[in-house]
């Protein structure tokens, strides 16, 4: 491919992934004050009432994610960056994810919970792919990219982390599992905010990944207020932000001792 080819390419996958963003962003925003379907994303969740449910308040962490992509997408679309081969590397995968979070918008507010679950699924495993790809919190990056490139997808990883796992979690009330394996339902969100929890400290351990681990700590914050009355899943998510929070300050610890002192690996 000749230079000047090359460049109209890259620049039209700058813009692509720049509308991507926005396109997306705006029909979140029109998915939740319309509604499409009838009801908001938190409305059918709260029809489908389940023990890893958090607080209403625990979605507004949207806007976060999006102010985030948004950056990335400015970002990304510098002429600067036009050949970063870290941003080359995931494009058409964001753009991808673009489409299964606005088909998974879809599909849940329509009540369609058993499709949206594949559906997110599948997101969550392109958002993996994009994460292992930037090689976030190990890879040697320019403070830009730290918070522009990295930061947007930590947190959208940690969300989509918590979202899959209360996805399936309302799937299992639509399809009325009851108590599988015999064990109960509370006791099966408590198991899940374990693994949750071991996945966390697993991101704040190995990568430093602290923006990942708040993630957490905020979804579990916001299950704690929503499940009060059960006594078994909120000892555990206070157990949990504890622990996530010891985790997060060993990563901040890490990170700064790395800095300041030369020779640290």
């Amino acid at each position: 491919m000749s230079q000047s080819n090359s460049k109209s390419a890259d620049t039209l996958r700058q813009g692509l992934v720049l509308l991507a963003v926005i396109a997306t962003a705006v029909f979140n925003g029109f998915s939740q004050s319309l509604p499409i379907g009838g009801r908001t994303s938190a409305e059918i969740s709260n029809q489908y009432t389940t023990f890893f449910t958090p607080a209403n308040y625990a979605f507004a962490i949207w806007g976060v994610i999006y102010l985030l992509l948004l950056a990335f997408g400015i970002f990304q679309a510098l002429p600067s960056q036009r050949q970063n081969p870290s941003i080359r590397r995931i494009s058409w995968l964001f753009i991808l994810s673009c489409v299964l979070n606005c088909t998974w918008i879809v599909l849940f507010q329509y009540d369609q919970i058993l499709p949206s679950v594949f559906v997110i699924v599948a997101f969550l495993l392109t958002l993996i792919t994009i994460y292992v790809r930037l090689d976030v919190g190990r890879a040697k990056v320019s403070t830009a990219e730290r918070l522009l490139l990295h930061l947007p997808f930590s947190v959208y990883l940690g969300w989509l982390s918590v979202a899959t796992i209360a996805n399936i979690s309302v799937l299992g009330v639509a399809q009325n599992w009851g108590d599988p394996l015999g064990i109960a339902a509370s006791t099966w969100a408590a198991i899940m905010l374990a693994v949750a929890t071991v996945l966390g400290m697993a991101m704040a351990l190995t990568r430093r990944d602290v923006a990942y681990v708040l993630v957490l700590v905020w979804a579990f914050s916001a299950i704690i207020s929503k499940q009060a009355a059960t006594p078994v899943v909120t000892n555990t998510a206070l157990i949990a932000v504890v622990v996530l929070l010891m985790g997060g300050a060993w990563s901040l610890f890490s990170t700064f001792r790395q800095t300041m002192i030369p020779g640290r690996a």
